[in-house]
């Protein structure tokens, strides 16, 4: 009899502490998920876009802060990496000649209506000496607002590309409030 309660008891005893080991393993589990789970923000390969919602809250024209978001995005990530990367070794004859065959794009993602304005742009791109591919995070600066500008028909805002090595890039940036105003959007960057 009493080697029937010795035994109850020692089973008893192992189911304790087989319970207490399985939950010690699966918090333990747990715990390792939740840090793999964490990803460093530089290293999503997504532009993590932050202030937008001035657009929606302040800016009086016709385009919704979404499509003012996938402008931006589009820029960031593919336009002026790869226009630059292809024009960054260019002379001002070079740039000229670029701007001429390609004045619609450009006009359409930058709002550049000269070559001038082209070549400035692309002067303070290089002097940055920045490699435009290694960007993570647009923040729009929403201190900066203004839905009147100084360009008739434009909102401006200025809005920061932060990049992997910490290094910061600051544009500006026009947006059009009416539907006829071309171009739609005047971006530069900011020395």
């Amino acid at each position: 009899m009493k080697s029937k309660k010795l035994i109850t008891i020692l089973l008893i005893i192992c189911l304790i502490a087989l319970v207490i080991v399985g939950v010690v393993y699966y918090n333990v589990k747990k715990g390792e998920t939740q840090e793999e789970k964490f990803i460093d923000p530089k290293e999503d390969e997504f532009l993590n876009l932050s202030g937008f919602g001035i657009f929606f809250d302040e800016y009086s024209g016709y385009l919704k802060s979404s499509e003012i978001a996938k402008h931006l995005e589009k820029i960031t990530i593919t336009y002026l990496p790869e226009m630059f990367d292809f024009t960054k070794d260019f002379n001002e004859e070079e740039i000229g000649e670029h701007y001429f065959n390609n004045v619609n794009v450009i006009r359409d993602n930058l709002g550049i209506e000269n070559v001038e304005d082209f070549t400035a742009f692309l002067q303070k791109l290089q002097a940055l000496d920045e490699d435009l591919s290694t960007w993570y995070r647009l923040d729009i600066l929403e201190e900066t607002f203004e839905d009147e500008s100084d360009k008739e028909n434009y909102a401006y805002v200025e809005y920061e590309v932060s990049f992997k090595n910490d290094h910061k890039i600051n544009f500006s940036l026009y947006v059009s409030k009416v539907e006829t105003i071309e171009p739609t959007y005047i971006i530069d960057v900011i020395d």
